[in-house]
């Protein structure tokens, strides 16, 4: 029972750090260097949306009816993506989309689950609206 515990622990810390570093900063990003007006597409929609502070659909469907039930977003919907590159964004709809900032911790260091690419969290504006290059922001050691 110890062991489990203790196993748990070091899991949800671990887990938690991943979350913050990745989906807490790209919150704060957005929030930080959107327009209030944004429209946000993203595959997480909760710290992002939490701490974004603009609109967000979530582009499988959690908080926007619409996908869950069939619909499509389309490059118009959105202004700004935040994604993991793997992620399951509709077809075509990165192509109209470049990066403006990264997030990431080393694969081996992202413990939520062994899925390929999640360890990385892509801010993206339409290319309409980039203003700069892209900035990727690793965690400090």
């Amino acid at each position: 029972l110890w062991l489990s515990i203790e196993d748990g622990r070091r899991r949800l810390a671990s887990d938690s750090r991943a979350i913050g570093l990745l989906n807490v900063r790209a919150g704060e990003w957005v929030a930080a260097n959107t327009p209030k007006d944004a429209r946000i597409g993203t595959i997480d929609a909760g710290a992002i949306r939490y701490l974004g502070r603009r609109r967000t659909i979530d582009l499988v469907g959690l908080n926007y009816a619409p996908v869950a039930f069939g619909a499509t977003v389309h490059p118009n919907d959105v202004d700004w993506l935040v994604v993991w590159p793997t992620g399951p964004v509709p077809p075509g709809l990165r192509e109209g989309f470049e990066l403006r900032a990264a997030f990431e911790v080393p694969a081996q260091e992202y413990t939520v689950c062994p899925c390929l690419g999640q360890n990385r969290q892509e801010v993206m504006a339409k290319k309409s609206t980039a203003r700069s290059g892209p900035a990727v922001v690793r965690p400090a050691r």
